[in-house]
């Protein structure tokens, strides 16, 4: 919901910030031309409001050929040193740094809700305003007292007006003592209401003229338009801008009916400016659902109609006014996006005895490197006894290509634009006392040949390891164009193991002999945690792995990753309930070698410190 608050916050913030910026331009572009025609004001302000409706971009890629900078960014460089198969013993120092680290749990705050907060509070001033004109126009309707004209008179001019129009459909009048003259929307349709005192008080020319304004506004279906207009400044309610541009477009309907009245009665200029200077005094009920001919500014009405206004535009002015709103609207809507030209080299696994370089392409690698590095997209693994091992413990840099590593970690890298890269070097644990000082001298020769390279942005791991297991055959037997789909929901995750680089991955971190399958599990922190999934997350696990056919005598690996709990405390008490031989753990395992699994593991991961165990 949070992040739903967000992104639309987000989007109507920058629509009513295009939207001000618009009536800024509009009305000095319209002052300063000196437009005279309705219909530019009309134009212009319509395109004003219409960036209300832009909340969402369309994207146009643009390709662009990316240059390298030539300064180096190596990065940060951490070094790791541990046994990988030492799983009792790693596990029982991360409950210790748990412990120690509970106090440092971050607690939920404020900031965490003021999107929705504030989304809050835009739509209770949206319903307000809403809520506002309902009750209004509920008021409307039962508070004035119309009823049907029986003036003889008052009809036959009316009749005659829509007669000249030539509207097929006839608008009844009616009468009123405190509202009118105006267009309106009853329940039942829309009337034209006048005032019996100031209409029995008007010559005939003049009310021909009111009425024929009024009739313009039904035929230009103007109470539609209006009440249009009205919602976009509800929705930017917070914007006065938006109110702004409203009322500058109900004057430019207004406007445009003035000048139907002028065309259709060319000499009746003075008596309709009589008119108007006789409603300027006459008050009516305000509502959204009505026009009325004293709407607009009524000074300006009245010297455009006493001077026989009819003037046009040139079509350059036409042409400036409308042309920057629609400039500026296809800003708003169109977001360009620079992209890298595509590169014909094709990203591929390059497997040497020394070293193992693959760009990180499927959802599972990307899922694997995201515990580590959120950006990684080429990950790379170097067999650290090319440089010094028991049988060889001094160091001998010269045994290493470097030129081929560089050319190859080059090559991947321009298939692979974005992120970073990752070069984790696993050396054996030797004894001497010198081992991170060699260790060093290897870290420092990768930077320099890097840097020499001009291959930025990357992550130099140095782990320590007694076993000698070769990541580069397993490389070798691992299909090389293998596919790791996802399956499941947002809940449940299952991914094959098929492809080398999560075949390296997993043998790195997890399993000395690897795994076949990898199931995540994101869960909340229970209290009395011995159920591992609940009914939903058992049936969809089932369909997955049979969706995935693997042979019998598989090996999956079970990860649950508990949402950060309240306070750290509630940590320290519920250890117990997921390590090791606990219920949770033996249900978990039960469900998974019910499946088939002949091998299988548990991470439990809890405020980023996991447990990691191998059950045969």
């Amino acid at each position: 919901m949070s992040e739903f608050a967000e992104l639309f916050l987000f989007r109507i913030g920058q629509a009513s910030a295009f939207l001000a910026v618009a009536a800024v331009i509009a009305w000095s572009v319209l002052h300063t031309l000196r437009c005279q025609s309705p219909f530019v004001h009309r134009s212009v302000w319509c395109l004003v409001l219409a960036q209300s409706f832009m909340i969402f971009q369309f994207p146009i890629a643009i390709p662009w050929q990316s240059k390298r900078n030539t300064a180096t960014a190596l990065g940060e460089t951490i070094a790791t040193i541990g046994s990988p198969v030492s799983m009792d013993v790693s596990a029982a120092n991360q409950v210790i740094s748990a412990e120690s680290r509970a106090d440092e749990i971050p607690q939920r705050t404020f900031m965490k809700y003021w999107p929705s907060v504030v989304l809050a509070v835009w739509t209770a001033g949206v319903l307000a305003i809403l809520g506002q004109w309902g009750m209004r126009y509920i008021w409307f309707v039962r508070n004035l007292p119309t009823s049907k004209c029986e003036n003889e008179c008052w009809n036959q001019e009316w009749d005659a007006v829509q007669a000249e129009s030539g509207l097929a459909t006839r608008i009844p009048l009616f009468v009123s003592e405190r509202a009118g003259p105006m267009l309106c929307r009853w329940p039942d349709g829309q009337r034209v209401v006048v005032p019996t005192s100031l209409w029995s008080r008007l010559p005939r020319e003049q009310r021909q003229a009111i009425l024929c304004h009024e009739l313009a506004h039904f035929q230009r279906n103007d109470l539609l338009k209006t009440l249009i207009a009205n919602l976009v400044a509800a929705v930017h309610w917070f914007n006065p801008l938006a109110w702004f541009a409203v009322r500058r477009l109900e004057d430019s309907i207004e406007w445009t009916c003035d000048r139907i009245v002028l065309a259709s009665k060319p000499d009746a200029n003075v008596h309709y400016a009589k008119a108007l200077l006789s409603l300027g005094s006459n008050s009516s009920v305000p509502t959204t659902w009505a026009s009325a001919v004293f709407g607009g500014g009524l000074a300006a009405r009245i010297r455009r109609v006493i001077s026989a206004d009819s003037a046009s535009d040139s079509r350059s002015k036409v042409l400036i006014a409308i042309g920057i709103l629609i400039g500026l609207s296809a800003v708003h809507i169109v977001r360009v996006e620079l992209v890298a030209q595509e590169v014909t080299e094709e990203a591929k696994n390059v497997i040497a005895r020394e070293y193992f370089i693959a760009p990180v392409v499927t959802e599972l690698q990307k899922e694997l490197r995201k515990r580590n590095s959120e950006s990684v997209s080429v990950y790379s693994s170097v067999n650290g006894r090319s440089f010094f091992n028991k049988q060889r413990p001094e160091l001998d840099m010269d045994r290493f290509d470097f030129d081929s590593f560089i050319r190859d970690l080059s090559s991947t890298r321009k298939a692979i634009e974005t992120g970073s890269i990752e070069i984790n070097i696993d050396f054996e644990a030797v004894n001497s006392e010198s081992l991170n000082e060699l260790a060093r001298k290897v870290e420092n020769a990768f930077k320099l040949k890097l840097s020499e390279a001009e291959i930025e942005k990357v992550r130099i791991i140095l782990s320590f390891t007694s076993d000698e297991r070769d990541w580069w055959k397993i490389a070798e037997e691992t299909e090389s164009n293998a596919q790791e789909q996802k399956l499941g929901n947002e809940r449940v995750s299952v991914f094959p193991v098929k492809t080398a680089l999560s075949q390296v991955l997993f043998r790195r971190s997890s399993f000395p002999n690897g795994v076949d399958c990898l199931i995540n599990v994101t869960t909340v922190f229970p209290m009395n945690a011995e159920e591992a999934f609940t009914i939903e997350d058992k049936e969809v696990i089932r369909k997955a792995v049979a969706d995935l056919q693997l042979p019998k005598g598989s090996s999956a690996l079970l990860t649950v990753h508990f949402e950060n709990p309240h306070n750290g405390k509630e940590i320290q008490e519920q250890f117990s309930q997921i390590k090791k031989d606990s219920a949770f753990q033996r249900n978990a395992v039960d469900l998974l070698k019910s499946l088939g699994f002949a091998r299988v593991g548990t991470d439990v991961d809890v405020s980023s410190v996991s447990f990691l165990d191998m059950h045969d």
